[in-house]
């Protein structure tokens, strides 16, 4: 997700640009705005990692675009332009699956599409372009190419096969213990757990003064035979209000009904991306109604202190016979 100064410099730089546009002068010479976006590429690239992909590219994209706003627009700038809020707009869906991003994603398709057309059309004939009837044309060629995009993609979002594991893993999927959750946790395995870098989720809204946060997913209540599983079964409605910390969270699709929460877990005020009710299960976790099989978003809160839950403890200080005391 992009940085909010940066998202600043972007606006500021496009104000700029429409005044330059407005005035007909550029006196930012073109080669110092290349040097200077090549610059960025170089400190933003420094900062990419498996970890840590999406913000500090987001905030290079912001960047270039803003640079790209200052130049004189020439149709290969406008072409580049459109290409790098196309790349903008495509970040921005990781973040944003409510109804009112996806009205704004239809619009900017529309636009974009318009936009091409009459670049396309200006390339080619700039003494016709201002005329009424030409320009009544192109608009309505660019409808009529984004409903048939439009109709066209509906199709094959409804008929394409829909597997339950993302494509690009199906032939990665090993039997071995790997990092991450589970629903049960084998003890004397540790030197047989395969580290994986999978990304699991994001959280944004939290305090910078918040230190080593502790993220509550997974609660076991039985040891069995060399293992901890979950036997309790049950739920508990999701109180109202908010906790002493409110953060959202993007998960991403792991074919389970789990929510991760910062601990202690409270409340969930939204959910977007899914259908399902969401509760409270034993161990004083988030649990959904169905699997998650898409990226969601939703917005929680959690309290500094236990909630005092109706669940009964007893089951978590149980110890097997054939554990030895002492």
């Amino acid at each position: 997700m992009a940085e909010v100064p940066y998202l600043l410099v972007c606006l500021s730089f496009l104000f700029a640009g429409l005044f330059m546009d407005y005035k007909q002068t550029y006196p930012i010479r073109r080669l110092f705005l290349n040097i200077f976006g090549v610059v960025m590429v170089l400190y933003f690239g420094s900062q990419l990692s498996l970890e840590n992909l999406v913000g500090p590219l987001s905030n290079l994209l912001l960047i270039l675009l803003g640079i790209k706003f200052l130049e004189e627009k020439k149709p290969r700038d406008m072409y580049q332009i459109l290409l790098l809020s196309l790349l903008c707009i495509s970040l921005a869906t990781l973040h944003n699956l409510s109804l009112s991003f996806l009205l704004f994603l239809l619009v900017f398709s529309f636009l974009s599409i318009t936009s091409l057309v009459f670049i396309n059309s200006y390339r080619q004939s700039q003494r016709d372009y201002q005329r009424a009837e030409v320009f009544f044309h192109y608009f309505k060629v660019s409808l009529a190419l984004f409903i048939s995009v439009f109709l066209f993609a509906v199709p094959f979002f409804v008929g394409l096969p829909r597997s339950q594991f993302p494509i690009l893993d199906l032939f990665g999927r090993g039997e071995g213990l790997k990092t991450g959750i589970a629903r049960e946790v084998s003890l004397g395995k540790v030197g047989e757990i395969q580290q994986d870098n999978t990304l699991a989720f994001r959280v944004y809204g939290l305090s910078q003064g918040l230190k080593d946060p502790y993220w509550r997913i997974q609660v076991f209540d039985t040891y069995q035979k060399g293992r901890w599983v979950i036997n309790l079964k049950g739920s508990q409605p999701l109180p109202k209000g908010t906790g002493d910390v409110q953060y959202t969270v993007v998960l991403e699709p792991h074919y389970d009904d789990y929510l991760p929460a910062l601990d202690y877990p409270y409340s969930l005020s939204t959910l977007e991306g899914i259908k399902a009710q969401v509760f409270v299960a034993p161990g004083g976790v988030f649990r959904a109604s169905t699997s998650i099989n898409r990226p969601i978003r939703y917005t929680a809160s959690s309290v500094f202190e236990p909630p005092n839950w109706d669940e009964d403890l007893g089951s978590y200080l149980e110890v097997p016979k054939d554990v030895p005391k002492g």
